[in-house]
């Protein structure tokens, strides 16, 4: 096996091996939430509405 460096300096196992964290949190990249994008769109529905639709309309606007 290839031990990779980090910056030149140290190993990328031994940094985490020191910091006792697993070499896949080094390589791990989140996954952005959907949940953000909805809230936005119902923000949005509910603004254009001029504040009047509720939660069966807004539902309804979402789906189209």
């Amino acid at each position: 096996m290839v031990a990779k460096t980090f910056s030149g300096n140290c190993r990328i196992s031994s940094t985490c091996k020191i910091l006792n964290v697993a070499w896949s949190s080094y390589y791990y990249h989140p996954v952005e939430s959907k949940e953000e994008e909805v809230i936005i769109a119902v923000k949005e529905s509910f603004t254009e509405s001029h504040s009047t639709y509720g939660t069966p309309r807004i539902r309804a606007d979402l789906k189209d």
